[in-house]
């Protein structure tokens, strides 16, 4: 294992320093957690904003706002895509009209941080440098200077020396502080705004100095202004005409007026739909300090105004997705009106069912790492199972085995996996890759079967070698059907394809009815999913029946049926996706398993289905919002699919 040295920063250079003719232009993406840590998945967000913050300074530099980042991904749908991806960032890129995409991910956190960075070029896809910068975690402000020197540099970008020493300023030297803004960043831009409030002044308890946070809090305040303004604007008319009668109450002071008011309310204010109504009008009910006696409709009403006004704006809050309002004025309902028959068993029962949800999103959370790394391997070993290409099948083992070495307890060790990769090495004809396979099993356990197995293949595959190396030699001299079928099969096992064709094709020449080398033909294309050869070879096949050449039915039905069989893999190879919702809704993390399914619809892996899963994980985890966009999209591209009738009713249902 590589030790990594504090400080030091490990250079990958592709290219030369890029050469700019004039002021470029550099958009910076968040990046990607490779640490298999998800509560560090907020990083990428902090860590994109610092660099944005110290490479913005320069003026032989323009950089791309955070705020327009944000924005963009939203348009696009790619917030839960891989930064690291060049095509993603060349759509981001595109997206921003910059010339250059920063991108990257960190690949461990605590105690030791890895950072690699990149920048490719938006106009042809090209990752025209690669940088990494590797130290402790407590040092991270250290790291992240130096990946941003390192950035300027390799752009040819200069700096005055005041740029120099604005760009080298210390945010904060408090990780907690620094993982606390990063939560705070990442919430804003789910949109989720009281959270990042919560985050943004955590931060701030650990660095009071840490003036990035104190910004960033400065702005979220004044723009959960404008929403409470927004909000009010949203409601209904109605509402409206409320809170006007209420302000004029409050400013004169006559409370007794409000008692028809109060009376109405309980009428006209109810329902899910109206909960936006409810939740602005409680609200500015309980801001008034109402007497505990004043009663709904006057002295001879049965409610308190008060344990109504509570009551209502939690049940809104829950119909909303507020988790947090439900838990504090719940609390502060039950404590305040214990013996409430009216509305306290559903008070009790809206906190119970959040508590019950966070506890369960939480034990839940701890399952995440495994969940991903499960996900990752498996499109990996159905890949090393199911491709036929040569490269992409040892590929997929090749990475396959990687990610499990890699995966420490994540994964569950698999003794199957080195001779599955053996085998691809054996298709591949690449016998370095069996030799390879065997050196790994033997360190892993040198009495598993595994090393039986794999030796047993590598002697196959030298043998197989040895006979196709023979059968070149022969075919110089080579005159009958079989002379020519027979160093075609042998090059086929020893994985020489194009040679093997190659045989077939010289045969044929001087044997153009031969059925054996028709049928090697066609089986080269089976074997290798190869549907275009398989198919000509079939063609060629049938019209020399006219000479005398017999098609083989069980050949024939055989091509026709290959196109389900590489349908068929190609799910296999697209479960990922799949594997990765279903565990997180297994685990009960609603939102990311909401988010997956979303993902599987935009692959359009199973569409209609998966925007009916992502509609009810997004309201399990109180997402009102999201639920409604996910059974709308699904209402709008499938109005008379299976799920169309319940798209319809939770549509109904949801405020």
């Amino acid at each position: 294992m590589r030790v990594m040295r504090p400080l030091v920063a490990a250079f990958a250079l592709l290219l030369p320093t890029v050469v700019f003719a004039s002021v470029p232009t550099l958009a910076v993406t968040y990046f990607d957690n490779n640490s298999s840590e998800a509560r560090y998945d907020p990083l990428g967000h902090g860590l994109a904003d610092m660099l944005i913050t110290d490479l913005s300074g320069l003026e032989q530099l323009q950089v791309v706002e955070r705020g327009r980042l944000a924005e963009v991904l939203k348009e696009l749908e790619l917030q839960s895509s891989s930064f690291v991806d060049p095509s993603t960032a060349v759509e981001v890129g595109k997206g921003l009209g910059a010339q250059y995409v920063l991108t990257g991910a960190f690949a461990a956190v605590d105690p030791s941080m890895r950072i690699d960075a990149r920048i490719v070029n938006v106009a042809t896809g090209e990752v025209v440098q690669a940088d990494q910068v590797t130290g402790q975690a407590d040092e991270f402000f250290l790291l992240e200077k130096e990946l941003a020197t390192q950035i300027v540099n390799r752009l040819g970008v200069s700096m005055s020396a005041r740029e120099s020493a604005r760009m080298g300023r210390i945010a904060t030297e408090n990780f907690d502080a620094f993982v606390a803004y990063s939560n705070g960043l990442a919430a804003l831009d789910r949109g989720s705004l009281d959270e990042a409030r919560d985050a943004l002044n955590a931060a701030l308890e650990a660095d009071d100095r840490f003036a990035l946070a104190s910004s960033a809090l400065e702005d979220l305040e004044e723009r959960l202004k404008q929403y409470e303004g927004q909000q009010r604007a949203a409601i209904s008319a109605y509402a409206t005409d409320i809170l006007k009668k209420l302000d004029a109450a409050e400013s004169s002071g006559d409370f007794a007026s409000l008692d028809p008011v109060t009376l109405e309310l309980q009428v006209r204010l109810v329902g899910v739909k109206a909960s936006a109504d409810i939740l602005v009008v409680t609200g500015k009910l309980l801001d008034l300090g109402l007497p505990e006696d004043q009663k709904m409709g006057g002295p001879q009403g049965l409610v308190g105004v008060n344990e109504w006004a509570l009551s209502s704006y939690v049940t809104a809050a829950a119909a909303l997705g507020h988790r947090g309002d439900v838990l504090t004025y719940g609390e502060a309902f039950l404590k305040r009106y214990p013996g409430s028959a009216a509305y306290g068993p559903f008070v009790k029962s809206a906190v119970d069912l959040v508590i019950t949800t966070t506890r369960e999103e939480k034990a839940g959370a701890k399952q995440i790492p495994a969940i991903r790394a499960d996900a990752l391997a498996f499109p990996l070993q159905m890949g090393c199972a199911a491709h036929r290409d040569p490269a992409k099948k040892l590929k997929a083992c090749t990475d396959w085995v990687a990610l499990l070495d890699e995966s420490g307890d994540l994964l569950e060790p698999n003794e199957d996996a080195e001779t599955r990769w053996a085998q691809a090495g054996k298709h591949a004809g690449d016998i370095a890759a069996i030799e390879a396979a065997l050196a790994h099993a033997k360190a892993r356990d040198r009495y598993a079967a595994a090393v039986e197995d794999v030796s047993e293949i590598l002697g196959d595959a030298k043998e197989s070698a040895a006979k196709a190396d023979a059968a070149v030699a022969e075919l110089a001299s080579a005159s009958t059907a079989d002379d020519f079928y027979n160093a075609g099969f042998r090059l086929m096992y020893a994985a020489r394809y194009d040679e093997a064709r190659d045989a077939v094709e010289r045969g044929l020449k001087r044997h153009p009815t031969s059925n054996d080398l028709y049928g090697l033909g066609v089986n080269l294309g089976l074997y290798l999913f190869d549907l275009g050869y398989a198919e000509q070879m079939l063609t060629r096949w049938e019209a020399a029946e006219a000479q005398g050449a017999a098609v083989d039915a069980s050949l024939r039905r055989s091509v026709r049926e290959l196109p389900g069989e590489i349908e068929q893999a190609e799910q296999l190879l697209g479960m990922g996706l799949f594997k990765l919702a279903s565990g997180l809704a297994i685990a009960k993390q609603y939102e990311a398993a909401g988010d997956a399914y979303m993902a599987m619809y935009e692959a359009g892996q199973d569409p209609e289905g998966s925007l009916s899963a992502a509609g009810g994980h997004f309201w399990k985890g109180y997402l009102p919002d999201r639920a409604r966009i996910a059974y709308q999209t699904l209402l709008d591209e499938f109005p008379n699919g299976a799920y169309a009738g319940l798209a319809r009713q939770m549509l109904e249902s949801l405020p």
